[in-house]
């Protein structure tokens, strides 16, 4: 049931405005009947029924305990807004009470390479003004809206205590009440939730994505040019649309079954911060989330560092001390947040992958090393990738291109290779930022290349895999290439043995499974070009540089850096 603000009695009226909202119960009665059609919305909150006693404990029952987790839920029209909910602890549910407990959600690189495509589209069709990047959150996910038979819990009666508190009527505060419903805490709530929101979609004509089956697809019926894309995180989701038609047809369908909903220009979805520029072109960044960060970390305010690196910070540790086991935790703690900005922030991709490896056994300079990472953050928090919506940038619609670099041998002890890529929606040399990036030592999957032109090869074949999957994404999407996707490398060696209709019995000894590569040139599905080490936007991700080697390639990373530093 709901209680409104209205409803609190005066003596405990809270200071803040609020819902409080309590997944309903039922009788054993009315449970014994229910099976998968079962709708909680056919029982009336507010009666005893809700309520269970001792006697109406099954054989078969689990007891989880609850609490009130209190959470802001600001929105446009409602910026103090506070939500208390219901939370069950689902770490004592007994492991054959529930089966699938995977939620899907769309990840942050798909859902940047969805804002390149459509911002790349409408640029193309001069319709920028009709995109619009919209956010929803269902404040109902787990109130009233998605049943729990007992063909979901393993034939468990599953039970709580309601929490004693004054801001519950007398007759709930501190009674046995049972779980009906896929609430927020239980292990298969979210997957209950998730599949119910699914359906939801795919039975209103919106089609998944086979590359990225959390994103859906639907094309106006008057318009095949005019289209619908959402990005689906569990009880929440962000729509890119060009149909105002779809988009009110969508708003209705989410309301119709979950109740009043919020559809707000977005802001950003899942840490992330959009700004949308005068231009047209579409910044993501981690600003807010990196600030809370380094306050919490005590760094809000340190002097900042120009680069990210220190000069040995790929060396072996200068000081071999082990870090205390306080150090120990707060260094994995760092790098568990420190990887969530990644998609955003590729100037630091390479830093913080090192510093991952060294999780297990970090040493004190491993520790000085994340510091270094943090200061660098501190003088630059607010800067993100941005996409283009200039004509210019896409003359023939929707392109993906990418930028591949290696640097060879530069593990001391093992000889490794440092690899990185960058995925881009544009022309070459279009001013727009990559939607991927990635960077890894000795990512050929254990075959050490013995050359530069060797580990050259290997990262193109590599950077080919994420390029054909990106490739089919912006089908998916409505968005066909039909011209090979042009890959930038700046060594001439690897790109003549990409194109070369024989192996070499020099190059016999690479791994066959990196020749693929040669497949999709045959295919006309990729081209390869040369681009000099100076401009090629992966170079900064391979090595560590001067200062201003480095802020050279972040201007490649990030063109709209300098008024995002001057904002």
């Amino acid at each position: 049931f709901q209680l409104e603000q209205k409803d609190l009695r005066p003596k405990h009226r809270p200071t803040y405005t609020s819902r409080i909202t309590i997944r309903p119960t039922t009788s054993t009665a009315a449970n014994k009947h229910y099976g998968p059609d079962y709708n909680s919305n056919n029982f009336k909150p507010g009666t005893c029924n809700h309520i269970i006693t001792q006697d109406d404990l099954e054989p078969k029952k689990a007891f989880l305990p609850s609490l009130f987790a209190i959470k802001p839920k600001p929105t446009l029209t409602a910026p103090d807004d506070i939500r208390v909910r219901l939370a069950i602890n689902g770490a004592r549910q007994p492991g054959d009470s529930f089966s699938h407990t995977h939620a899907g959600t769309s990840d942050q690189p798909h859902r940047s390479a969805a804002l390149a495509f459509t911002l790349a589209d409408v640029a193309h069709r001069g319709v920028r003004e009709k995109l619009q990047v919209i956010n929803f959150d269902l404040p109902s996910a787990f109130i009233n809206n998605n049943p729990l038979p007992r063909s979901a819990t393993g034939g468990y009666q599953l039970f709580t205590r309601l929490p004693i508190s004054p801001i519950l009527p007398p007759e709930y505060s501190g009674q046995l009440a049972e779980l009906t419903g896929a609430m927020n805490g239980i292990k298969q709530a979210n997957h209950i939730f998730d599949q119910d929101l699914r359906d939801l979609y795919i039975a209103n004509g919106y089609n998944p994505c086979p590359s990225s089956e959390y994103t859906f697809r639907k094309t106006s019926p008057t318009d095949q040019h005019d289209y619908l894309i959402v990005s689906m995180g569990v009880d929440d989701g962000e729509i890119i649309t060009t149909s105002p038609t779809l988009l009110a047809e969508f708003q209705s369908m989410i309301t119709t079954r979950y109740g009043q909903v919020d559809f707000i220009t977005s802001r950003g979805m899942c840490g992330t911060r959009y700004t949308f520029h005068n231009d047209g072109s579409l910044s993501v960044d981690y600003g807010p989330y990196i600030r809370r960060v380094l306050d919490r970390v005590g760094m809000a305010h340190i002097e900042p560092t120009l680069t990210p690196s220190l000069a040995n910070f790929f060396d072996p540790p200068t000081d071999t001390t082990p870090a205390t086991q306080a150090e120990h935790k707060s260094f994995q703690q760092i790098n568990g947040e420190l990887i969530f900005i990644l998609p955003a922030r590729h100037d630091v991709r390479m830093e913080i992958v090192a510093l991952c490896k060294r999780n297990s056994a970090p040493t004190v300079s491993d520790i000085s090393k994340q510091h270094q990472v943090l200061r660098y953050l501190s003088g630059c928090p607010d800067i993100g990738i941005t996409f283009s919506a200039d004509p210019q940038d896409h003359p023939n619609g929707v392109e993906v291109g990418s930028t591949s670099d290696s640097a060879h041998n530069t593990d001391p002890t093992t000889g490794a290779s440092q690899n990185a890529y960058t995925l881009t929606c544009g022309r070459p040399g279009a001013i727009t930022s990559p939607f991927l990036a990635h960077s890894a030592s000795d990512s050929t999957g254990g075959s050490l290349p013995l050359s530069p032109m060797e580990a050259e090869y290997t990262t193109l074949s590599m950077t080919a895999k994420q390029l054909v999957h990106y490739r089919q994404f912006a089908e998916d999407l409505g968005f066909p290439q039909t011209r090979p996707s042009v890959m930038l490398e700046d060594n001439d060696s690897a790109i003549k043995l990409a194109n070369s209709p024989q192996i070499p019995a020099r190059s016999r000894h690479i791994n066959l499974r990196f020749h693929h590569i040669r497949r999709e040139i045959q295919r006309k599905i990729i081209e390869t070009r040369h681009q000099g080490t100076n401009d090629i936007a992966s170079d900064g991700m391979t090595k560590v540089t001067s200062p201003s080697r480095f802020l050279y390639n972040r201007s490649i990373l990030f063109p709209k850096i300098i008024e995002q530093l001057r904002n």
